[in-house]
């Protein structure tokens, strides 16, 4: 059974972002009587929940591909990135991901750290597309928030980010998207 808080996430998911987003943004609190009165909760028990857009950019550089060897189609990435998004402000983001070259689709963890030291962790799953050279790809990657320290300790949600990559250039950038809750 679905509950309030699922349909909440999708709402959430086409609302704008704040861009005033500060090393040390607000903790995720602010939406919760909306989520109360969204929810059709009167009494305001749902208010312990909230809800915020979690939007922003990143960009860093992928180690070279440790490949496993044949005939494993399977090999290692790791991504260490930077950028700013909204309720974690300026953050590093350190990926580790198991990507299959024949279907292009990979299975990974990230932690994001703001610059206070608080934590975002997520599982995420992506696929790469071909893009504009033989070399270059466009992944989509959509994050599970499993958790996180200090303001995250109790952060949930779901995310994408939507990044290019080039196997001849270890750089990369993109966008994130999505939404946080946290109870």
């Amino acid at each position: 059974m679905r509950s309030p808080v699922t349909g909440l996430v999708l709402i959430a998911l086409s609302v704008g972002c704040n861009t005033g987003a500060t090393p040390t943004s607000p903790s995720l609190v602010g939406r919760s009587a909306e989520v109360a009165s969204a929810s059709g909760d009167s009494n305001g028990s749902a208010a312990s929940v909230s809800v915020v857009p979690f939007k922003g950019t990143l960009e860093g550089v992928s180690d070279p591909p440790q490949f496993e060897p044949p005939p494993s189609t399977f090999f290692s990435a790791h991504l260490l990135a930077g950028g700013n998004a909204t309720h974690l402000g300026r953050f590093t983001v350190e990926y580790s991901q198991r990507v299959n070259l024949a279907t292009l689709r990979g299975v990974g963890t990230a932690t994001f750290t703001a610059a206070n030291g608080d934590t975002l962790t997520s599982t995420a799953e992506g696929t790469a597309t071909p893009a504009s050279s033989p070399t270059a790809y466009t992944v989509v990657e959509t994050h599970t928030v499993t958790g996180g320290t200090g303001r995250f300790v109790d952060a949930r949600g779901s995310f994408v980010v939507t990044r290019s990559v080039d196997f001849a250039d270890p750089f990369t950038a993109g966008s994130i998207e999505g939404a946080l809750t946290s109870h």
